[in-house]
């Protein structure tokens, strides 16, 4: 048979809890009470069993409060106040073996450190009697209630009646498996509410919206702080092939005019005595070689010019 859930949790178990159904029931089980000697026994229940069985020595109240926890012959008289004087007078046998100091921690508190598997199906037993109620109370305030399929509140000597259901919860005792609720003594049965269920799930696709639009935005943001960069370098991409055309411009000018200059001189030349020719070499040589460092300049120049539009070119496509 398939199991039910992920993990059963059974506060305030007893020393008898009937592990052989809740191993049928669930993948984990979780049992937790403050009895020393309760805790003995179910260690010892534990290793016989093939399933995970963590057995826990904890008080568990509504509040992290200091305790006084009193342990009787029979653990569901239990509690951190005694047995009342009627109770005892109907069970003459009732015995206070010991009573002990303590620290109790909440119900949330605990349920933190068990770590609980998301998108599980998990079930709590609350078998704190007095306890109940509050306790009830203060995990609809969280978000742990979520977690469960059902929250399920044992019969025993002492029936317990909530005064109070928290809003969260809706009585749903045929949610609980047949076994279990014989084992129980027809415990109360609580489940998330469906209008809850809803609001918690409608809740949950509001956070994760709200997680998207948080990243597009932030992309958003990036997307529009890379295109203002790539805006001001096509500023100075183009401010820089303006002023190199300028200088490329001022250039050509240049060699055009020692160009002219270089022409009237050679018209010069030739029509000067031969004598004059050996004087006025020099003066052509060092004019020739203006021209060709010029030359040289501009040919760098329209190389420079040519590599920025092509840059200015791929900032405009990206």
């Amino acid at each position: 048979m398939a199991v039910q859930y992920h993990t059963l949790i059974h506060i305030g178990c007893g020393s008898q809890p009937d592990i052989e159904l809740y191993t049928q029931l669930a993948e984990s089980i979780i049992l937790v009470d403050a009895a020393g000697s309760v805790a003995s026994v179910l260690k010892k229940l534990e290793k016989k069993t093939s399933k995970t069985v963590t057995v826990l020595q904890k008080s568990v109240a509504a509040s992290t409060r200091p305790v006084c926890f009193h342990e009787y012959n029979v653990s569901w008289a239990n509690g951190f106040t005694p047995a009342s004087e009627q109770l005892k007078r109907l069970y003459p046998g009732l015995t206070l073996l010991c009573q002990k100091e303590d620290t109790a921690i909440s119900l949330p508190e605990l349920l933190e450190t068990l770590d609980l598997e998301d998108n599980a199906s998990h079930l709590l037993i609350l078998d704190l009697q007095e306890e109940a109620e509050a306790m009830l109370q203060q995990l609809a305030q969280t978000e742990l209630l979520s977690c469960f399929a059902a929250i399920v509140l044992p019969y025993h000597r002492q029936a317990i009646r909530l005064a109070k259901l928290p809003l969260q919860l809706h009585p749903a005792a045929d949610q609980l498996d047949a076994r279990l609720t014989q084992a129980l003594n027809q415990p109360d049965v609580y489940i998330v509410h469906p209008w809850q269920q809803q609001l918690h799930a409608q809740q949950s696709q509001i956070i994760q919206l709200q997680q998207q639009l948080k990243k597009q935005s932030s992309e958003k943001a990036q997307t529009e702080k890379a295109l203002k960069n790539n805006k001001k370098n096509t500023q100075q991409l183009q401010k820089q092939i303006k002023s190199l055309q300028q200088n490329l411009n001022s250039a050509s000018t240049k060699n055009a005019e020692l160009q002219k200059k270089l022409e009237d001189t050679q018209k010069q030349l030739e029509q000067a005595q031969p004598q004059t020719h050996n004087t006025s070499l020099p003066l052509v040589q060092e004019q020739y070689s203006r021209q060709q460092l010029i030359e040289h300049e501009m040919l760098k120049a329209e190389a420079q010019l040519e590599l920025i539009k092509d840059v200015l070119i791929r900032n405009q496509e990206f």
